[in-house]
C-alpha cells in the first residue's frame, strides 16, 4: 500500500488536463436543435399502423414480418442503390432501400430470388405504390397527408429536410426504407409531435 507521502508525490506530479468543451463536444447545427422536441424525437409508428395493409399480403405469401423499428434524421444515406420520387401534398420527397433490401422485398412477393431486371423493377414498382398507398390511409395525425408515387421524378431535384427510416424484417433478412422529406413535410410532421406530447401532458 502506497504511503501518504507516495500518494502525494504521485497527485503532485499529474498532469492537470483542462476541458475543452470544442473537442469534446459534438456541434449541434439549427435544424438539430429546432425539430429536437418535434419531428427527432417523434414516434412514426403512432401516425402510420401499416399492419392492417400489409399483414394479409404476406400472410398469403407465407412470408414472416415484423416491425423492427422506426427512427428519424436530418441526413438522408448516400449509397442507397435504389432512389424513387414521391410527392406529399405538392411536395416531393425520395424513398430509398438499398440492394440487400430490394432484393428480399422481390423474393418475398414473386417467390424468386432471379428475376430478370425488368420483371423485379415491376415488383418493387407495385410495392412503392402500396406501400405509399396504405402510408396515405393509415395516417392517424392531424389534418391530410396524401402520398402518390412520381414515376418518372429525378430524386436529385429533391431538396430533402429530414428522413424517416423504417426497419423490418422479412423472415430473417433485416431490411430499411429510408423516406426523404421535404421542408414542409417535416414542419408537419414536427408540429403534429409537438400537439400530441401538449396533449398528453395536458390530459395528465
Amino acid at each position: 500500500m502506497e504511503s501518504e507521502e507516495q500518494i502525494q508525490q504521485s497527485a503532485d506530479e499529474a498532469e492537470l488536463m483542462l476541458w475543452d468543451c470544442r473537442e469534446s463536444v459534438r456541434p449541434i447545427g439549427t435544424d438539430e436543435v429546432r425539430f429536437s422536441r418535434g419531428f427527432l424525437r417523434a414516434d412514426a409508428s403512432a401516425w402510420f399502423d401499416l399492419s392492417a395493409s400489409w399483414s394479409p399480403l404476406f400472410h398469403v405469401l407465407g412470408v414472416q414480418t415484423s416491425l423492427v423499428s422506426t427512427a428519424q434524421k436530418l441526413d438522408f444515406p448516400d449509397g442507397l442503390e435504389r432512389l424513387s420520387v414521391f410527392e406529399i401534398e405538392g411536395e416531393r420527397g425520395v424513398l430509398g432501400a438499398d440492394n440487400g433490401t430490394c432484393n428480399a422485398l422481390v423474393a418475398a412477393v414473386a417467390e424468386s430470388e432471379g428475376l430478370e431486371s425488368q420483371k423485379s423493377e415491376i415488383v418493387l414498382e407495385y410495392l412503392e405504390r402500396r406501400l405509399l398507398s396504405s402510408v396515405s390511409s393509415s395516417w392517424t395525425g392531424d389534418g391530410d397527408l396524401q402520398f402518390s408515387y412520381i414515376p418518372d421524378g429525378l430524386p436529385a431535384d429533391v431538396n430533402i429536410s429530414g428522413v424517416v427510416s423504417l426497419q423490418f424484417k422479412l423472415q430473417d433478412t433485416p431490411c430499411t426504407l429510408w423516406f426523404g422529406l421535404g421542408p414542409r413535410a417535416v414542419e408537419n410532421l414536427d408540429a403534429n409531435w409537438r400537439s400530441t406530447l401538449s396533449g398528453e401532458n395536458s390530459s395528465s
